[in-house]
């Protein structure tokens, strides 16, 4: 049977195999211990981690990275995430394991010797299939991902001819390990520092026109999983974000509606990454928890090298989730603050619940913050926050709502609803912090980035555009999320596809730090040879044009996810 679904289903027939060599080294324990109960226990654990992956690709587009195991904990942050992705087609897990126990427990006891052999035989012809099929496609690194190299060929090859060993939890595992051991062979090493070579003079930093005078200070507001189709959004004759659309008005506002997301298995610790230091997330693993300790040029850096400004960042994770501490401190700011420190700094850390903490809390205590001039003192700087209530699963508390935002009239998926209804409740919220700082004194010298960490609705979005004409129309079927800039120094809108890992470079032409020196591995979208397109990291998917390139800076662009996998891992941008 194996043979014939090969032949007329070859990624079907790879599955099997694959899945059956797995089983038969599952059996191991049974076989070494003779015992049924150490079998139950096995596959109890295999179903409840194969559970978890499914659960955690609903919310976060990615298998869990292998370092991220060891912070099960940190699932009482998230707990309404985690309920709302369970699902009635997740049964057949507890299905089969207890008629698994139930089967076992009626079959008469083996005979092992027989089993033994059984086991060696079936695992010598499954694995050496396996072996073959690998060999045959270039080695495991080719078979199972792309290599990062993200070229068009190795994309097609990815998703098609190595599915099944691509959606192995396995081969994920395996994945993550190769990739470790290998990240600091000369050759990678190699590849990496002739690809910074190359880059300078292929996208050099852009400067802005003599005319144009740059911003001095800058606030960054990353919104939590915002998207934006919303924006500009008009339903059932009511302004989704009515806040922004009349700064999207305004002359000195500068707008970027499609950019890729590009945050990876890391989410919103890749999403910071990308958009303060300018460089792609590692390849299936958490930075922040892998290289904490690498050495990360960054826009706070910048500042402080250039300008001799602070820093400072406000966020709702506590500093164990995706270990954002230390990532923030490899960031370069010079202040670090957590909302559960500053509005409840006497109550036990872990009583504090993320998602309870709504974007009111987030934005006035940013406010009070820069107004009592304790992390923005005179002569300016740079301040983040991080925003928290557009995460999944988008619902909000009765008495955050608008009563007057009412959407129960329109034929819209929950998860939709939810999430307009969200948006429309972020946009009021962010709109009170600009009003204030429109106030100061330093507001003709101060840039307002307005972003998103990643997209929102990942596995949702599919579901959502079938569930009705309406949806297929408003949402995106793309992963954008907006750059919007407030009082730039050149208003505007750049309506191409750009990566997220383009901001950091248009944000040092914005502020006239196009001369520090890290430009990041995106191109700014000042530059006239900018090429208007990007990659999504979880889905390979190339958005934009790149006809007309030429081939080597093509070859460049599409090899930048390897290259700072390699930068990242081996710590090349560490000062000798």
């Amino acid at each position: 049977m194996l043979a014939i679904a090969y032949v007329f289903f070859p990624h079907m027939g790879m599955t099997w195999i694959s899945h059956l060599l797995l089983a038969a080294i599952l059996m191991l324990p049974y076989l070494i211990t003779r015992r049924a109960w150490v079998q139950w226990v096995v596959l109890f654990i295999v179903a409840c981690i194969l559970e978890a992956n499914l659960l955690y690709f609903r919310n976060y587009f990615a298998p869990i990275p292998v370092h991220s195991y060891l912070l099960v904990g940190n699932l009482s942050q998230f707990t309404a995430s985690v309920t709302s992705s369970v699902s009635l087609v997740d049964a057949p897990f507890l299905i089969i394991l207890i008629g698994g126990v139930w089967l076992s427990a009626r079959v008469r006891r083996p005979n092992f010797h027989v089993a033994w052999v059984l086991w060696g035989m079936i695992t010598t012809v499954v694995g050496a299939i396996m072996v073959c099929y690998i060999w045959a496609l270039g080695g495991f690194s080719i078979a199972y991902g792309t290599d990062g190299t993200m070229q068009t060929q190795h994309i097609k090859l990815a998703q098609n001819r190595t599915a099944p060993l691509r959606f192995t939890l396995a081969g994920h595992i395996a994945y993550q390990t190769l990739q470790n051991l290998e990240a600091h062979s000369p050759e990678r090493i190699a590849f990496a520092q002739n690809w910074l070579t190359d880059h300078k003079r292929l996208m050099p930093a852009v400067a802005l026109p003599d005319s144009v005078p740059p911003r001095q200070n800058l606030v960054l507001v990353i919104l939590e999983s915002f998207e934006t189709w919303p924006l500009q959004l008009i339903i059932d004759h009511q302004e989704v974000t009515p806040h922004l659309n009349r700064m999207l008005n305004d002359s000195l506002t500068f707008f970027a509606p499609k950019v890729l997301s590009q945050a990876d298995c890391g989410r919103s610790i890749d999403g910071q990454l990308l958009v303060t230091t300018g460089l792609m997330p590692a390849q299936r693993v958490v930075f922040a928890l892998e290289c904490p300790n690498s050495t990360y040029p960054s826009l706070p850096k910048a500042f402080k090298q250039l300008r001799n400004a602070k820093s400072a960042i406000l966020t709702v994770d506590l500093p164990s989730v995706w270990n954002s501490q230390a990532a923030n401190t490899a960031f370069g700011y010079d202040s670090i603050m957590t909302l559960a420190q500053i509005l409840n700094p006497t109550t036990d850390m872990s009583q504090f619940v993320i998602l309870h903490e709504p974007d009111a809390k987030v934005f006035a205590t940013s406010q009070r913050l820069l107004a009592e001039g304790t992390v923005w003192p005179a002569g300016g700087g740079m301040f983040t926050a991080i925003s928290i209530s557009g995460h999944s699963p988008f619902v909000l508390p009765e008495e955050e709502r608008d009563p007057k935002f009412d959407l129960s009239g329109v034929n819209l998926s929950q998860i939709i609803e939810d999430y307009l209804i969200t948006a429309h409740y972020t946009d009021k919220q962010l709109a009170k912090f600009i009003a204030y700082l429109q106030t100061r004194s330093d507001w003709k010298n101060t840039m307002v980035v307005i972003t998103s960490d990643h997209e929102g609705l990942a596995t949702a979005r599919e579901t959502a555009i079938k569930h009705s004409a309406l949806e297929a129309q408003i949402v995106d079927h793309e992963q954008f999320v907006p750059l919007i800039v407030l009082n730039a120094p050149m208003g505007g809108r750049y309506n191409e596809v750009m990566g997220q890992v383009d901001i950091y470079p248009t944000l040092l032409t914005m502020l006239g730090l196009h001369n520090y020196e890290w430009e990041g591995i995106g191109q700014s979208i000042f530059a006239p040879d900018k090429i208007p397109a990007a990659i999504s990291l979880t889905t390979g998917k190339l958005l934009g044009d790149t006809t007309g390139i030429a081939p080597k800076r093509l070859q460049h662009w599409l090899n930048a996810r390897k290259a700072s996998d390699a930068i990242i891992r081996a710590n090349l941008l560490k000062k000798q």
